[in-house]
């Protein structure tokens, strides 16, 4: 019999800040799938959560900032065990392997709205629209 698989120790933060935010999570037990699987406004993915450090310290377990998508580099992909990396090799769908609420964070919001974005596109969305001054018809109804 298996015994359970240790978690680690950044994924319940990550997991209630995902959570705060919107988020569907639900903890994966099985060998070889990734830790959460995530729903977020229409788009779902599988996350594989990684402590910094973990492993072989790599440049890449630094903080990830806000506006730059976590890389996944080979090694990233060499913290994974013989079965994950078969389940990823396999999947035809998004997966991340993620260290912190950011990276997750980012990973998902770039796939729901597309790359490039960040925190303040709406506030720059708005400056544009008041430098162009394109005027708005209200209609009465």
């Amino acid at each position: 019999m298996r015994r359970a698989a240790k978690r680690d120790e950044n994924e319940p933060a990550i997991i209630e800040a995902l959570r705060e935010r919107g988020c569907t999570v639900f903890r994966l037990s099985q060998e070889g799938v990734p830790d959460l699987i995530v729903y977020y406004r229409g788009f779902t993915c599988f996350l594989e959560v990684k402590m910094p450090g973990a492993g072989k310290k790599s440049r890449d377990d630094r903080r990830t900032p806000m506006y730059r998508p976590p890389r996944m580099t080979m090694s990233r992909i060499a913290l994974l065990s013989p079965s994950q990396r078969n389940f990823v090799c396999s999947w035809p769908g998004p997966w991340q392997i993620v260290m912190n609420f950011e990276e997750a964070w980012v990973f998902i919001h770039e796939n729901v709205h597309g790359a490039g974005w960040h925190e303040d596109a709406a506030d720059r969305l708005a400056q544009e629209a008041k430098r162009t001054e394109v005027p708005v018809e209200v209609s009465g109804g």
